[in-house]
């Protein structure tokens, strides 16, 4: 009798993870989507699936069904990635066992579904329980796929992942049948209505005042602003995981600096815990998080910041009426300035930036088709599981970040910023020993050893996880498509590599791209020694001066700039001089306390450019615009930076 491989695969993961408004929505929707592979994983063992992606045993714990992320001792659970693959035994029927395990996807779908639903039934449209009905109905997508297993696996495991992905092109779109014209919309995804009862209708008799008192609660439990609106999926996410702990964007952003903000101020601080512990509100600002960031303040760390203490008083509160609104924000203010302000002219104010990192393997795939059996692929992936755990190590009780996801090569995070670059450097070195011990054990040697690209957007703190999250997505696409070369770097290289987004509330974006194996195979070496000299030598004043030249002596574009002529060269000599002497003037200035450097050591060539088919002047010009974007980016890093005292040991937990 003939064993099979089956694929399957559970979404959308676009839905589950992308769409999130808030840190909860973002947080939870992963951990939905990894709790849903998990019970498509699980159904499949108990079927006598052998689980080769996850490298699984029936009884392993990492299989259990839980209602959290971590076991009773506190302990991360393994994520479990949207693509499971098993070998089914002989006489099995792959059909049969994919509806079964289907079935146990979408009771578990439903489970959740209806959970949710009894906790926040009161703030649910009278008419739109039908629709809430359907969206859960029809949202999980389970794609399953099989083929004969004969002695190709990798024939096999590649015809499998091809038919998965052909059915996954065959997308479903049957219309809503509850819905209609006019009807609110889903903040979140606008193809689907929302099915929040609005709160600007007049309560009437005792009743009524009860329940909108009680819709008042749920939405502040939830964070539901009031011109927010939610379809069920989007609900679902905002409260299933209400009990479960996640760590606030604001937390991660000024991990460090809270850590100093207690040494520093330890009375302000325990007197500012126990104003919060003392408040009737503060509920719904615990996120319960136990990691090394998330240990350090039990509350929502945006209360740190001034301009947000009358939106989480509006929040937590609800008030009705302008009377109530102004009684509201003068009571916000008050706390502020009696229990916040002592510990900011203490230890300083937070940083105001965050930095969302995403890391994604190259070559990957291609290693695995090198893979000859089931058992090599389940080592393989047993290996990349490792990483994943290692990972959260490095990120969380290395350098006080929140992992959000880690699942086989891909990963996504939350970090400070100063802590970014050196997480990302940790996570690229440690994949590299796990994707090398995972092709020994695999047997996968002699190809081409798959990288890590790594990609840091950094945003303002106060931006949405939608453009937080789009940072980071588009500084992975820069790691991985190449880009410019990095000035004294040597290569243009395509994929493993780093890069890096700042986008400023002021003063525009800010983009660096390097190599791993770039500036002596290491890329953050360089910009750690660009924030040391920012604060030794060289000024932000010189480096906007030197942005200033740029913008004055800009080469000439066209066909005339491509020094094919006598004149056009001569004129693109002349323009190289003049910026070269320009740059050296500014540089050899002494002023602000800053003194003369050395080119070598600003990682600055104004020698011989490379050879290029264009003139010499367009092509420094754009060799020093690099320079400048990758100190400015140092300068983004060396001002989010802890203070002096807690530079060592960043990640320590100091709980």
């Amino acid at each position: 009798m003939t064993r099979h491989l089956v694929l399957v695969t559970v979404g959308p993961v676009q839905e589950f993870i992308a769409q999130a408004r808030r840190t909860r929505d973002l947080w939870h929707g992963s951990h939905l989507l990894s709790e849903l592979s998990r019970a498509a994983a699980r159904a499949l063992a108990r079927q006598g699936g052998m689980l080769v992606v996850p490298a699984l045993a029936p009884d392993d714990p990492e299989l259990e069904e839980a209602t959290g992320p971590l076991r009773p001792d506190g302990s991360p659970r393994l994520s479990i990635g949207n693509h499971i693959l098993a070998v089914l035994p002989p006489g099995s029927d792959p059909r049969e066992v994919a509806k079964a395990t289907r079935e146990a996807v979408l009771a578990y779908w439903s489970d959740v579904a209806g959970r949710v639903w009894r906790a926040v039934e009161a703030i649910v449209d009278e008419g739109a329980r039908k629709a809430w009905d359907e969206q859960v109905r029809e949202h999980v997508e389970f794609i399953a796929a099989w083929t004969p297993l004969d002695d190709d696996y990798r024939s096999a495991r590649r015809r499998v992942h091809e038919m998965a992905q052909a059915r996954k092109n065959l997308r479903e779109f049957r219309p809503w049948r509850h819905d209609a014209p006019g009807v609110r919309r889903s903040s979140l995804d606008g193809a689907r209505r929302s099915v929040l009862t609005r709160l600007d209708r007049p309560a009437e008799g005792a009743t009524g005042s009860e329940l909108r008192a009680r819709q008042r609660k749920i939405r502040a439990k939830y964070r539901i602003q009031p011109g927010e609106e939610l379809d069920a999926i989007g609900l679902i996410k905002r409260a299933g995981g209400s009990a479960l702990p996640f760590v606030p964007i604001a937390n991660v952003a000024a991990a460090a600096w809270m850590r100093h903000a207690r040494r520093k101020a330890p009375d302000a601080w325990g007197a500012l815990v126990s104003a919060l512990e003392a408040w009737p509100g503060s509920d719904a600002l615990r996120h319960g998080a136990r990691n090394c960031c998330g240990a350090l303040f039990p509350f929502e760390a945006s209360i740190f910041f001034p301009s947000r203490w009358v939106p989480i008083f509006e929040e937590m509160e609800g008030p009705e009426g302008a009377d109530a609104e102004r009684e509201t924000a003068l009571r916000a203010r008050r706390f502020g300035e009696q229990h916040v302000r002592p510990l900011l002219k203490q230890a300083g104010s937070p940083p105001s930036y965050v930095a969302c990192l995403r890391a994604d393997g190259d070559g990957v795939g291609a290693a695995l088709d090198r893979l000859a059996t089931p058992e090599a692929n389940a080592a393989f992936s047993r290996q990349l599981s490792e990483y994943a755990r290692i990972a959260r190590t490095v990120v969380e009780e290395r350098h006080l970040g929140s992992l959000v996801y880690a699942g086989g090569d891909e990963l996504l995070a939350f970090a400070p910023v100063s802590a970014a670059p050196a997480i990302a450097r940790e996570l690229h070195r440690e994949f590299d020993r796990a994707i090398r011990k995972a092709l020994d054990t695999g047997g996968a040697g002699g190809g081409d050893v798959p990288t890590l690209s790594v990609g840091i957007g950094v945003g303002h703190v106060m931006a949405t996880m939608a453009d937080l999250r789009w940072l980071g997505e588009e500084a992975l696409r820069l790691a991985k498509s190449g880009g410019p070369r990095a000035l004294g770097g040597g290569g243009a290289s395509r994929k493993n590599a780093l890069a890096i987004i700042v986008d400023k509330r002021s003063g525009g974006r800010r983009t660096f791209r390097a190599g791993w194996d770039e500036w002596q195979g290491d890329p953050v070496g360089r910009l750690e020694a660009d924030v040391k000299l920012l604060g030794a030598g060289l000024s932000r004043r010189k480096v906007h001066q030197i942005e200033d030249v740029l913008r004055r002596l800009a080469p000439a574009v066209g066909p005339w700039a491509a020094g094919s002529r006598g004149g056009a060269s001569v004129a693109s000599s002349a323009d190289e001089v003049a910026l070269k002497g320009e740059v050296v003037r500014l540089l050899s200035r002494a002023e602000d306390g800053t003194q003369q450097l050395r080119l070598e050591e600003l990682g600055l060539d104004l020698g011989p450019s490379p050879a290029d088919p264009r003139a010499d002047a367009p092509v420094l010009h754009e060799r020093l615009q690099a320079w400048v974007d990758r100190v400015l980016v140092a300068l983004t890093i060396a001002e989010n930076a802890p203070p002096e005292d807690e530079a060592e040991g960043a990640g320590e937990a100091a709980l």
